[in-house]
């Protein structure tokens, strides 16, 4: 999914908020690449009466290609909650007034049951990658963002532990 954006901060409210229109476009690219790497994997029009059969031979063959075939897999369980962000929005509120955050007008915590905002690294040879949570006093996790630029993470990170009133801890 597409980074949280600040959308509104004020002395009351923090408004974070998800692209519906970038979230439409990722799954339309992801889609479409998944798409190009079946057919050239399999190098059959879907149309063709014998498809099925001749995957089914293929993958006898050469077994790795179960690999491929589970692809559209993960590109349906995306899709499902990228159709979910684009139909109903991806948005967190921190609310002064009430002491809590809501996710997409559902409750989610209260500020009080808040203990840190956490960065936690992934590191890897390619890139790495950042999870921003709130932990809160019993040590729960609750992922607000998955992102790969580490500035991006610390901002965001940085503003909402201002706002409710908590440190930012980085875990590698």
């Amino acid at each position: 999914m597409r980074s949280l954006k600040i959308k509104e901060r004020n002395s009351n409210s923090l408004l974070l908020t998800r692209s519906r229109q970038s979230e439409l476009i990722g799954i339309l690219l992801a889609t479409f690449l998944i798409g190009s790497i079946f057919y050239s994997v399999f190098g059959q029009d879907l149309s063709n009466v014998d498809f099925i059969n001749s995957i089914v031979a293929k993958v006898k063959e050469q077994p790795l290609l179960q690999v491929v075939l589970l692809l559209p897999l993960v590109v349906v369980k995306k899709f499902r909650d990228v159709l979910k962000v684009f139909t109903k929005g991806d948005c967190y509120s921190f609310n002064v007034e009430s002491k809590s955050i809501t996710h997409n007008g559902n409750a989610l915590v209260g500020f009080d049951d808040i203990k840190e905002v956490q960065i936690r690294v992934f590191k890897s040879d390619d890139f790495d990658s950042y999870n921003l949570s709130l932990i809160t006093i019993n040590n729960k996790s609750i992922l607000l963002e998955e992102h790969n630029d580490l500035s991006v993470t610390k901002d965001l990170a940085s503003n909402i532990a201002d706002f409710i009133g908590v440190s930012v801890r980085i875990e590698n």
